[in-house]
């Protein structure tokens, strides 16, 4: 009876959460054409002379104007000096922003054959729409990472409703893009943070302590884990969430370099996941239903199972920095 009541619980906030998705998409999309082709908003209007100005490489040639100086022909995506998707090189040398969202926005203006300046914005403000839409999701798995379920739906209807990300979400500007990519890596640190609860490393921690315990050399909590082949270095969750976070990171700087700061986040996970110490029965954030030991009347003591780390486990520590 218990299990069907939880499985009918999280039907239910699956259907609340798709309804929130579904308000939010309306929010969002209804009116994108709102200044009737005005380009009212100005810094909107400085992105759309920029996407309807630059060209992808692969269609660059001779017709669109000569290549810039110093350079014999336009060249690739990385010869900066001589792109053709570079505003520098087509005229808007006072472009500041991150070049990321244009170069998206370009590529798929191209696909729907809709690159003019009177087209472009229109296809800039659909992906600025959908990309803080999909934030809306990203915010509902961290919260429920973090807290719980309810939580998470309670802050994916606020966000889903917010007046600000609603009138930006009408806006191409380069803002929505970089919230998403932002959210994107705060959700894989999150995964980082709390992962060290999962079963690999509870198991890698008891093996680590009945070894220390036996005279087994010097082990510890991720020891058994790095021993055996199956839980190898490249098999370890933490080193692909590491990498997954350095990319979305890497795109949200692309994005604006103001979210460079995020960074402190990656060292800041693993240390929580590896050497803030928990106690037994207790769990910072309860999930629906639960309750810590020390509630239920139970004593807690801690453990120090989280600090014993081997040369093994902080090599596996440099590298997920390193990939991050």
């Amino acid at each position: 009876m218990k299990k069907y009541s939880e499985k009918k619980h999280s039907i239910l906030y699956d259907i609340a959460l798709a309804l929130v998705i579904i308000a939010g998409f309306w929010l969002r999309s209804v009116g994108l054409d709102w200044d009737e082709g005005q380009h009212l908003h100005p810094d909107e209007r400085f992105l759309t002379m920029v996407e309807s100005a630059i060209v992808p490489v692969d269609l660059a040639s001779d017709d669109i104007g000569a290549p810039p100086e110093g350079c014999e022909a336009w060249g690739g995506y990385f010869d900066t000096q001589c792109s053709s998707l570079n505003p520098h090189n087509r005229g808007h040398g006072f472009f500041v922003y991150g070049t990321l969202p244009i170069f998206i926005t370009r590529y798929v203006a191209e696909w729907m054959g809709e690159t003019g300046y009177g087209r472009v914005h229109l296809v800039g403000r659909q992906l600025s729409a959908l990309a803080d839409l999909l934030s809306i999701v990203l915010l509902y798995f961290i919260v429920a990472r973090v807290y719980n379920r309810k939580v998470a739906l309670l802050s994916a209807a606020f966000s889903a409703l917010a007046v600000l990300q609603i009138q930006q979400s009408h806006f191409f500007t380069v803002d929505t893009f970089v919230n998403f990519f932002m959210f994107l890596a705060i959700y894989f640190a999150v995964e980082i943070a709390f992962g060290g609860e999962g079963i690999r490393d509870k198991e890698a921690g008891e093996q680590g302590i009945r070894d220390k315990e036996s005279g087994n050399g010097e082990l510890g909590i991720g020891q058994y884990a790095i021993r055996n082949t199956q839980y190898g270095v490249l098999k370890n969750s933490l080193l692909w969430l590491s990498i997954g976070f350095g990319l979305a990171l890497g795109m949200a700087v692309a994005s604006k370099i103001n979210a460079a700061v995020l960074a402190i986040l990656l060292p800041a996970s693993i240390f929580y996941r590896f050497y803030v110490p928990r106690s037994k029965g207790f769990s910072p954030f309860p999930r629906d239903g639960e309750q810590n030991a020390s509630q239920q009347g139970t004593p807690t003591t801690p453990t120090t199972e989280n600090r014993i780390l081997t040369t093994k486990t902080r090599t596996l520590i440099t590298l997920a920095l390193i990939a991050g």
